[in-house]
């Protein structure tokens, strides 16, 4: 029987500029689509839902284990990739650094983790998780280790950019363990509710 693994992006957040990013809380539209994400029929039989101990992953995670009574762990390496203590002061100067941080992944974009540090956390924290589920298990996490785990998953030596602002917040994809192939890519929760999945 396939082993599957459901990829979480976290829902939208209360933007606070004047609190660092890895400290934001999900905002009322969030916590809505926190309840709706957990209530997909494809989520029915999770077993354990692995978080990023960032708030606004954690505040995603929870409706989904309240539903399902799953077991709720907490792995440091589902963090976002940190970008320092200070946010950048609009979207186009932090869509710079993230195109900068993707196309030279070995390099540190200011006070930036190096993309490709990252994805090696990342992709070994998925790896752990695998290794030890017995049953279907979320992760919830964020947008740009997610893409570059999906990079990684795809063989692929850079994220696509594009698919990365195209993330909707909250979004769900399905791995399959045994063979790190996606087998159904990030979508929103509008489609998931739509969508039947076999």
């Amino acid at each position: 029987m396939t082993q599957l693994l459901f990829l979480i992006r976290h829902a939208p957040v209360e933007l606070n500029l004047a609190v660092a990013a890895d400290h934001w809380t999900l905002s009322a539209e969030g916590r809505a689509l926190a309840e709706r994400l957990a209530a997909l029929p494809i989520l029915k039989n999770v077993q354990a839902v692995w978080s990023s101990p960032e708030p606004k992953a954690q505040a995603t995670a929870q409706p989904l284990v309240d539903r399902h009574k799953a077991a709720f762990l907490i792995h440091p390496d589902l963090a976002e990739l940190q970008r320092g203590p200070s946010n950048l002061p609009d979207r186009e100067t932090y869509e710079t650094a993230v195109r900068q941080a993707f196309a030279d992944p070995d390099t540190s974009s200011g006070t930036w983790e190096r993309a490709g540090d990252a994805q090696r956390r990342i992709v070994a924290a998925v790896n752990e998780i695998a290794a030890q589920a017995s049953g279907p298990v979320a992760i919830v996490s964020h947008g740009l280790v997610l893409s570059l785990l999906v990079a990684y998953v795809r063989g692929e030596t850079h994220v696509n950019v594009e698919e990365w602002r195209a993330l909707p917040l909250p979004a769900l994809a399905v791995m399959d363990c045994d063979t790190w192939q996606l087998i159904e890519p990030f979508q929103c929760v509008k489609i998931w509710e739509n969508k039947t999945f076999i």
